[in-house]
C-alpha cells in the first residue's frame, strides 16, 4: 500500500487530495475509470487547467493522468475543473490586466498631445511605393531568421524543411506579439523539435540566436552612439548590454568545451527525480554550442545575422521615407533601439501604445513632431508586425491541417 506522497497509479496522493479537498478514504475506491482516448487526452486537459505542471506519474506535486481519469464524472469532476480553472484564470487574467493596463498606459502617452485628425492626414499622404519597399524588408527579414536557425539545427546534421522553419518562426513570432507571456520561443521549439531535432535541441538553439541577436543589438547601439547623443539611461543600459553580451559570447567561443561539462556537473547535483529529467534535456541544449566552433558555421551566423539587422533598419528608413520625414539611416537606428527595448517589454499585448511611443521618443531625438512620429509608428507597426501575425495565424493552421490529415 502506498503512503501519503507514494500513491499507487489509479489513486491521488496526499497532496493531490488536499488540493481538491477531502481525504484518501473519501476518494478511493469509487472512481470511474475513463477509457483509453480519455486518459491519453488526460495530459493535454491537464495542461489546459494547471499552467506550467507537468501531468506524469513522477510528478508528485500534480495529480497523475490516471488518477484524473479516477474521479467519478459527476459527483467529483466539477470540484477538481472549479479548483483547477479558477487558479489557472487567476494567473492568466493577472497576466493580462497588467499587460492591458501597461499598453493604456503606453496608449495614454503616445496620443495626450496628438490629433488624432492630423495624424490620419499624415497616413494618408504616405507613398506606396515605398510602403511596399519597407515590406520586402520585413519579408528578407524573416527569411534570413529562417536561414540562420537552419545554420544552427544543422548542428544535429538533420535537415529542416525551409517551410517548416518558416512556420515556426512566423508563430513563434506571432505569440510573442498577442500573448502576455512570451511563449513563441517555446511553441518554435515545439514545432521543429516534433519532426525529430528534438525539443531541447530546438530550444538551445534559439537561445543561441537570442544571444546573437543581442550582440547586434549591441553593435547596433555603438554604431549610433559614436555618431549621436543618446539619452544617458538609454547610453547607460546600453554599454551595460553590450559588455555582458560580449563577455558572454567571448566565454562560449573560447571556453564553449569546458561550458557543457561545467554545467552538466552542477546538474548532476540535483535530487534524483528532477536530475533524471534535467541532465538530458540539458545536454540536448548544450549540444548547440559546438556550431560556434566549427568556423564556415560562425562565419554564417553572423553574417546572416549581419542581414537580419540591416533588413530590420532598411523598413524603419523606407517608412520615414514614405512620410517624407526627415531622417538618416542613423534616425532608423535610433528608432530600432527604442523599439527592440519595448517589444521585450512582457504583458503588452501587440506592443499597442508602446511602439507609437518609442517612435515618438527616437524621432524626437531628431527634431521630429510628436504627430508625425506617432504616424510614423502606426504605420511602421502596421508593415513590421501585422504581416507577421497574418502569416502566424495562417502558419498555425497550416500546422493543425496536416496534423489532422496524417492522423487520418
Amino acid at each position: 500500500m502506498g503512503g501519503v506522497g507514494h500513491a499507487p497509479a489509479g489513486t491521488l496522493d496526499g497532496r493531490a487530495l488536499h488540493r481538491f479537498g477531502g481525504s484518501r478514504a473519501d476518494w478511493g475506491g469509487r472512481g470511474l475509470r475513463f477509457p483509453l482516448r480519455a486518459q491519453a487526452a488526460g495530459p493535454a486537459l491537464g495542461a489546459a487547467f494547471w499552467p506550467g505542471v507537468a501531468f506524469s506519474p513522477g510528478n508528485r506535486a500534480a495529480p497523475s493522468v490516471a488518477a484524473l481519469c479516477r474521479i467519478p464524472l459527476v459527483c467529483r469532476a466539477g470540484v477538481v475543473a472549479v479548483a483547477a480553472w479558477g487558479a489557472a484564470v487567476k494567473r492568466v487574467w493577472v497576466r493580462w490586466v497588467l499587460g492591458l493596463a501597461l499598453g493604456g498606459l503606453f496608449c495614454y502617452l503616445a496620443l495626450r498631445d496628438v490629433p488624432l485628425a492630423a495624424a490620419w492626414i499624415v497616413l494618408r499622404e504616405a507613398s506606396p511605393a515605398w510602403v511596399l519597399l519597407a515590406l520586402s524588408g520585413v519579408v528578407l527579414n524573416n527569411l534570413a531568421k529562417v536561414w540562420r536557425w537552419e545554420v544552427l539545427l544543422a548542428g544535429r546534421r538533420m535537415h529542416v524543411p525551409f517551410g517548416l522553419g518558416l512556420r515556426a518562426i512566423l508563430v513563434g513570432q506571432m505569440f510573442n506579439y498577442i500573448l502576455p507571456a512570451r511563449t513563441g520561443d517555446l511553441s518554435r521549439a515545439y514545432l521543429v523539435g516534433i519532426e525529430g531535432t528534438g525539443t531541447a535541441y530546438a530550444l538551445g538553439t534559439i537561445a543561441l540566436e537570442k544571444l546573437l541577436d543581442t550582440l547586434f543589438y549591441g553593435l547596433l547601439f555603438l554604431g549610433t552612439v559614436l555618431f549621436f547623443p543618446l539619452p544617458g539611461w538609454v547610453s547607460r543600459s546600453g554599454w551595460m548590454l553590450l559588455g555582458v553580451t560580449v563577455a558572454a559570447c567571448g566565454l562560449l567561443v573560447a571556453g564553449g568545451e569546458r561550458v557543457t561539462p561545467w554545467v552538466l556537473r552542477i546538474a548532476n547535483r540535483l535530487p534524483e527525480p528532477l536530475r533524471g529529467r534535467v541532465v538530458p534535456l540539458l545536454r540536448d541544449a548544450l549540444q548547440t554550442l559546438g556550431v560556434v566552433r566549427r568556423p564556415e558555421a560562425l562565419f554564417s551566423l553572423m553574417a546572416g545575422s549581419f542581414f537580419i539587422w540591416g533588413t530590420a533598419v532598411f523598413p524603419n528608413w523606407a517608412l520615414l521615407r514614405a512620410l517624407g520625414i526627415s531622417g538618416s539611416v542613423l534616425g532608423a537606428m535610433t528608432v530600432l533601439i527604442f523599439l527592440q527595448a519595448v517589444v521585450s517589454l512582457p504583458g503588452v499585448p501587440g506592443r499597442v501604445g508602446a511602439f507609437q511611443y518609442a517612435c515618438i521618443l527616437a524621432l524626437g531625438l531628431f527634431g521630429v513632431a510628436e504627430t508625425p512620429a506617432f504616424s510614423y509608428g502606426v504605420l511602421l507597426q502596421a508593415v513590421a508586425v501585422l504581416p507577421i501575425i497574418l502569416g502566424g495565424v495562417v502558419s498555425l493552421w497550416g500546422v493543425r491541417w496536416r496534423k489532422s490529415t496524417q492522423g487520418v
